[in-house]
């Protein structure tokens, strides 16, 4: 499972990108700690996603070579994604479905913006094609893969259960927050999404969390959070939180 938390500020020009490292199969659980959203300097943005642990990055340098010579590339992709979306996705196959999130400043809009795309039409788990049918109505969901979808300034994946979100008193993130307080939430929600219940193949979100902070003046990333007792091999499968001792070890800003 991947956790992936993006907050748009619009006030300040920025978008801040919180993802873990854990990347694993179902055969072999987790089999490295690394990167899941991918800087493309000349937008400036990146790419990341969910489902396929090689398609962000793929497609990160695929979009950065073709979107990249000029001083709008960011805008320019958007503009012509409904032709070059489809063309990349015919040509590279990508098994195991997943879906695509690409975020960036749009000089044109003069704000952060945030999209999606779907890599194929595998229906995700738990979900009938009634709902899909009635998400593409409601414009919650992508009609055909490769056609971008744009999505809100708070985008956070999976969401957890609302008992886990009470126990942690998550406060959730508001328009007059610091960007202090927006990371600080947003650390807080990452670690909800890690002690989220699972299923017994499936593996927990860890490694480490990795922040990009994205401007039009460009991109920086650092480490916020490591987990060390998260091993290569088998499921991550953290302790029981201790809400309290993580707000005294933590104080929001």
């Amino acid at each position: 499972m991947t956790a992936i938390n993006i907050v748009a500020r619009p006030d300040q020009g920025a978008i801040y990108v919180l993802t873990d490292a854990a990347i694993y199969t179902k055969a072999d659980g987790v089999s490295a700690f690394g990167l899941k959203a991918y800087p493309v300097a000349n937008w400036p943005g990146l790419v990341t996603g969910v489902g396929n642990a090689n398609a962000s990055l793929i497609l990160a340098f695929a979009l950065a070579q073709t979107f990249g010579g000029e001083d709008v590339a960011f805008d320019t992709m958007i503009a012509t994604s409904d032709m070059s979306m489809p063309e990349y996705l015919a040509g590279t196959k990508f098994p195991g479905g997943g879906e695509i999130i690409i975020c960036g400043i749009s000089k044109a809009r003069n704000r952060p913006e945030i999209y999606s795309f779907r890599l194929d039409d595998t229906i995700p788990p738990g979900v009938t094609p009634a709902e899909i049918k009635e998400a593409i109505k409601q414009g919650f969901y992508a009609e055909k893969p490769g056609q971008l979808l744009k999505l809100p300034d708070n985008v956070m994946t999976p969401v957890p259960p609302l008992q886990l979100s009470l126990a942690a008193n998550y406060e959730g993130i508001k328009p007059t927050d610091t960007e202090d307080q927006v990371i600080w939430s947003m650390r807080k929600h990452l670690t909800m999404q890690r002690h989220m219940p699972l299923a017994d193949d499936v593996s927990g979100i860890g490694g480490f969390a990795t922040l990009t902070k994205i401007t039009a003046d460009g991109i920086t990333q650092r480490i916020v959070d490591r987990w060390p007792e998260d091993q290569i091999g088998g499921l991550i499968r953290p302790a029981r939180i201790d809400w309290q001792k993580w707000h005294a070890d933590n104080p929001r800003p």
